[in-house]
């Protein structure tokens, strides 16, 4: 399972821990899950991410994100709470606010729309630097031009989803 997180987290921890930070991972138990409990006890104080799959991608095991959100924020008041959403976009039935978290990622090709786009949620009222400076597109955070096409196919894919979650839900 750690071949596959690489691209997604595991990468971005490991250059984390090359600048510094101290990352710790946590395993997820034999049914797949990570439980409230081993998260409750990986927290500490000067906790400043915490970074969750919503579903587990090998077996698919769904998160309880919006009580480990809610963990997080009580014991780490200052930390954000990520998840990376994108086994569980159009197949589980949440909002990014219903589940309380500071980000979430999604990816346009899990709901049948091109590879390569893909969107951020980023709660209301957190300010991000810039990821590539520039002509200040996508509300200054990444610059360049910005994949229209694959961006329209992206909206048309999630709104069908979405006509269609509680037939699918029930399959």
């Amino acid at each position: 399972m750690i071949k596959d997180l690489e691209a997604a987290i595991v990468r971005c921890m490991k250059e984390l821990e090359s600048q510094g930070f101290e990352v710790t991972y946590l395993q997820p138990d034999e049914t797949g899950t990570v439980t409230l409990a081993a998260l409750k006890e990986a927290l500490r104080k000067d906790t400043i991410l915490v970074s969750i799959m919503m579903v587990n991608n090998e077996v698919g095991s769904v998160m309880p994100i919006t009580q480990m959100a809610k963990l997080t924020h009580r014991i780490c008041p200052d930390a954000f709470f990520h998840t990376d959403a994108v086994q569980g976009f159009l197949k589980v039935d949440f909002t990014p606010a219903r589940l309380g978290v500071d980000f979430m990622a999604v990816s346009a090709h899990k709901i049948h729309a091109p590879k390569g786009i893909g969107a951020m949620y980023v709660r209301k009222g957190i300010k991000l630097p810039p990821m590539i400076l520039g002509g200040g597109q996508e509300n200054g955070l990444r610059s360049g031009t910005e994949a229209t096409a694959q961006m329209a196919a992206f909206a048309v894919a999630a709104r069908e989803g979405k006509a269609h979650l509680k037939e699918n839900l029930a399959r």
